[in-house]
């Protein structure tokens, strides 16, 4: 690997781990556990989800991702509808209860993100997440083209 493109990966690769990392600590910070924290702002920005989306969209383990779900379930905080192709695949959606327990929770970490956002501008951010997505997409790639 040449220096640069290492240089490159290597800032890419401490980026991704501070970003996880902040966010991390944030809900640490706030007395909440990291894995609902995540499982409730995937909930919240996406409405609907199953828990393998969660799984897959966050990269941890599915029973990591069941456990916070069946508290949420034994909080009457979220419900589950069998799945629209798959019956046993569950989408899950708040109840009312619980869209404002996540309201309340991610609150101070949306506000974190409006100011940042903010501060980088429009053009910044929307160049931000075409390239990371594209990165992420090429990454897939590789991977599952390896894996054959």
């Amino acid at each position: 690997m040449n220096p640069e493109t290492k240089a490159q990966l290597q800032a890419i690769n401490e980026a991704n781990c501070r970003i996880n990392g902040l966010y991390t600590k944030w809900a640490h910070k706030s007395n909440h556990n990291y894995y609902m924290f995540l499982v409730c702002y995937i909930l919240y920005m996406e409405d609907t989800v199953t828990q393998k989306q969660i799984s897959q969209d966050c990269e941890i383990p599915k029973q990591t991702v069941n456990n916070v779900i069946t508290t949420l379930k034994q909080e009457a905080c979220i419900t589950l509808e069998p799945g629209d192709v798959d019956k046993r695949e569950k989408k899950i959606s708040f109840t009312e209860k619980g869209r404002q327990y996540a309201s309340e929770m991610l609150a101070p970490i949306f506000e974190i993100e409006e100011r940042i956002v903010q501060k980088m501008g429009k053009e910044r951010m929307g160049l931000l997440v075409e390239l990371t997505c594209l990165f992420c997409d090429f990454l897939e790639e590789e991977i599952l083209h390896e894996q054959q």
